[in-house]
């Protein structure tokens, strides 16, 4: 059941951050599309912040997801907590470029690191992840567009 709740929290991050940009040209209209897992398309809408593109381009976050599925399956599994960690390494990075809502950034990805510690087994853990990656991922939805499951 835990393992549901944080995976549907996730989901509004992981897909607000599973976007791949190209290079912009400098009048187009076009939409920076990729597909997720599930199937569904997420987009870095022309005018968003840096910030969204660098969320979208990021590898470790794209991984968020899969990374958790593993754990959750694989207690202690070393290679599943470092795409954690790394994935917090890509917030705490991204998140230090902005100034409004940086703390949502730093937030997440200090829980992300404490789930890779501690594990799906630690509860408190998996709520604190669970409740900022839902806070980040309305917070860039906002100006992102992505959206938010």
């Amino acid at each position: 059941m835990i393992r549901v709740l944080l995976i549907g929290a996730c989901l509004g991050l992981t897909l607000g951050a599973c976007a791949s940009s190209e290079p912009r040209e400098p009048d187009a209209q076009a939409r920076y599309e990729a597909v997720v897992p599930g199937g569904a398309k997420v987009s870095v809408l022309p005018g968003s912040p840096e910030y969204c593109t660098a969320l979208a381009r990021s590898r470790p976050l794209r991984e968020v997801g899969a990374a958790m599925d593993a754990l959750a399956l694989s207690p202690g599994s070393a290679p599943e907590e470092l795409r954690l960690r790394r994935a917090a390494d890509a917030l705490r990075e991204i998140g230090g470029r902005i100034k409004q809502r940086s703390e949502d950034f730093t937030t997440a990805a200090t829980t992300l690191g404490q789930l890779a510690d501690r594990g799906f087994t630690d509860r408190a853990a998996v709520t604190a992840v669970s409740t900022s990656l839902s806070i980040l991922g309305k917070t860039v939805q906002g100006a992102c567009g992505f959206p938010v499951g």
